[in-house]
């Protein structure tokens, strides 16, 4: 899978582009605040049709312009795929592809899987742990439909058990009516949670010890059933339901469900110890960049094709031996996108090199 070509208009202060990517390394090079960051969000909004950086879609329109336009042709096994993104003042986001107008777009990843670098991934680590839950969300949803397909449903119950506690209800039985959809399907999401954690964190650990340093880290997933039973759907259900029950009076009082997937957190550690109390800047950006790269692998393993990689300054806080590394450790037959100010640090690789400037992209 790659990214032929891509079409953008009023998109942040990028104006009118015209751009065609070859299937490899393409370079994305220019001083700071030209462009190269809004480039890469247009790339990685057109594949999954959301933004790292807003959930407003009129905060991406050109304060020129009253709308914003994207349209990007992907191959994929020798198959085009148009994708085309529009978002206008007060009449919302809309997706089409194919010239197929998406009624109900939600996540493009289980079609156009994609892999992020950003500074925003800091938040993984040093973020809430809603941030946590939400990039494990992501990762799961792209390569899974049933799973967020599963999400959807058990969001949806949590808010009418929510309305229902806070109502102060004393009708037990449609709680326990809310109570066993609930269980069932957060049921579901632990189990495909916790095996996906332990397969991402096994490459992960691999990717960091082989490249980046000798130092042990770990991606470890929290929940409040035992680890014990986490891949038993009965064990969990029962155990669920006798936890519900023995709190009910309390969920009462306090208008909200007490345990559930949505309460869930994922921890990162290194020799032992809790990444985000101690760890400095450039060993939280490596151990990010070893996730990056497990996702990648991740990805393919899960769905037999590569996810498309963008990487937005991922050369800072990085020395040379490092960077070569992980250059190394990038599978060969997938397509990347890198940003970069310096393009010393990049000059001897081989691909396609693009300057943004003001706003304007043009092959260099």
């Amino acid at each position: 899978m790659y990214l032929k070509n891509i079409i953008l208009n009023s998109f942040r202060n990028l104006g009118k582009v015209n751009i065609e990517f070859g299937k490899g390394l393409s370079f994305i090079i220019g001083e700071n605040s030209q462009g190269k960051s809004n480039l890469i969000e247009a790339i990685y909004l057109l594949l999954t049709f959301r933004s790292l950086k807003t959930n407003y879609y009129e905060d991406m329109i050109s304060f020129r312009s009253d709308f914003f336009y994207i349209k990007g042709l992907l191959i994929i096994k020798d198959k085009n795929q148009v994708i085309e993104v529009v978002g206008e003042k007060g009449k919302g986001k809309r997706l089409r592809i194919n010239n197929k107008i998406q009624t109900n777009p939600d996540y493009l990843g289980n079609r156009f899987p994609a892999v992020i670098f950003t500074p925003e991934n800091y938040n993984i680590i040093k973020g809430m742990p809603s941030h946590r839950r939400s990039y494990l969300n992501f990762q799961i949803s792209q390569i899974n439909p049933q799973y967020f397909h599963n999400l959807k449903q058990y969001n949806k119950i949590l808010i009418q058990k929510n309305i229902i506690l806070q109502e102060r209800t004393k009708n037990m039985d449609i709680l326990d009516s809310w109570d066993q959809q609930l269980i069932e399907y957060g049921a579901e999401l632990i189990i495909k949670r916790d095996m996906v954690v332990k397969k991402i964190n096994s490459l992960m650990k691999s990717i960091y010890k082989n490249i980046i340093s000798h130092e042990e880290i770990d991606m470890v997933y929290k929940t409040f059933i035992i680890n014990d039973v986490l891949s038993d759907k009965n064990k969990i259900i029962d155990i669920w339901k006798k936890m519900t029950l023995k709190t009910r009076n309390e969920e009462i009082k306090k208008g909200f469900s007490l345990y559930g997937p949505h309460r869930d957190e994922i921890s990162f550690f290194m020799n032992g110890k809790e990444v985000k109390s101690f760890a400095s800047q450039g060993q939280i950006k490596s151990i990010l960049l070893a996730l990056n790269l497990a996702e990648i692998y991740f990805v393919f393993e899960e769905s037999g094709e590569y996810p498309i990689v963008l990487f937005d300054e991922l050369f800072s806080e990085l020395d040379n031996k490092r960077i070569e590394n992980i250059f190394n450790a990038l599978p060969k037959d997938i397509q990347i996108f890198i940003t970069e100010v310096d393009k010393s640090k990049i000059k001897s690789k081989s691909g396609e090199w693009f300057k943004v400037e003001q706003g304007q992209v043009k092959k260099d």
